[in-house]
This record gives structure tokens, C-alpha cells and sequence, in this order.
């Protein structure tokens, strides 16, 4: 019986080469699978980071729109001209803010000047000094009351 037994121990025991192959390939299962996971998790963080940063992006956007429209209610103008403004930074929301209140004063100006027909500015007579300017009242009083003394100043 103890021979038998020694036998059945023998052939459960495994030849060195054998032990070898079955710890390689065991390593080589959990490599994959531990490299697998670890891809898994980069791709998990790299789409955390990239969800974030647009995150950031949105709050930093909605931030500067902000700051436009408080900014355009500061200064009086429509809220309208927030979609015209650069919105990238804060050098570039002011710098196209300038822009935007300088372009529609100007336009306002023009159209309120055409609309009431009104010179740029009213000339002084020549030889007369740049004070004796007529506003733009006098210069209707002027036409109504003596309309060849208008034509004189003012050519029309």
C-alpha cells in the first residue's frame, strides 16, 4: 500500500519544465489582464479630463457672456451686440467692445444726422472764428428767417 501510495504522489507531483510553464503562462494571463485594465482606466481618465476641460470651457464661455452683457448695460447699448463680440478672453471682449460702442455711436450719429439732415458739423463763415459756430437750432432760425443768408453760410 505505502507504494502505491508514493506512486499516486508521484504522478500528481509535476516535472520542473512543466511547473515552469504552468507559472509563465499564469504570469503572462495576469500581464494581460493588469495591462487591459490599466488601458481601460487611462481611456477612463483621459475622457474624464477631456470632459472637464470642456466643462471649464462652457463656465469660462457663459462667464465672458456674462460679463458682455453687464458690460453692454454699462455702457447703454443693446444686449443684441453680445453674438458680434470675441468672446475668447477677456483681451478680446474688450477690445471688441471698443469696437462694437465705437461702430454704433457712429452709426447711431449718422442715422440720427440723416434723419434730421444735418451737416457733420456746421461750418463757420469764412473769415469768422471756429466760436461763432451756429448749433444746429440757431442754424434752423437762420433758414426759416433769412433763407439766402443760409445759402451764403452753408452753400444749399
Amino acid at each position: 500500500m505505502p507504494d502505491q501510495q508514493n506512486e499516486e504522489k508521484q504522478a500528481r507531483l509535476l516535472a520542473p519544465d512543466e511547473v515552469q510553464r504552468l507559472v509563465d503562462e499564469r504570469v503572462r494571463q495576469e500581464r494581460q489582464r493588469l495591462e487591459k485594465q490599466l488601458a481601460q482606466e487611462r481611456s477612463a481618465r483621459a475622457a474624464a479630463e477631456k470632459e472637464l476641460a470642456h466643462q471649464q470651457q462652457l463656465r469660462q464661455e457663459a462667464d465672458l457672456r456674462r460679463r458682455a452683457e453687464e458690460e453692454l448695460d454699462r455702457r447703454a447699448l443693446p444686449r443684441a451686440l453680445a453674438a458680434t463680440l470675441r468672446m475668447e478672453n477677456e483681451n478680446a471682449l474688450r477690445e471688441s467692445l471698443d469696437a462694437a460702442e465705437t461702430a454704433f455711436r457712429s452709426a447711431i450719429e449718422t442715422g440720427v444726422r440723416e434723419r434730421l439732415r444735418l451737416p457733420l458739423s456746421v461750418p463757420a463763415p469764412r473769415g469768422e472764428a471756429p466760436a461763432s459756430r451756429l448749433t444746429y437750432r440757431d442754424a434752423a432760425r437762420l433758414y426759416s428767417s433769412d433763407k439766402e443768408a443760409y445759402k451764403k453760410r452753408f452753400g444749399r
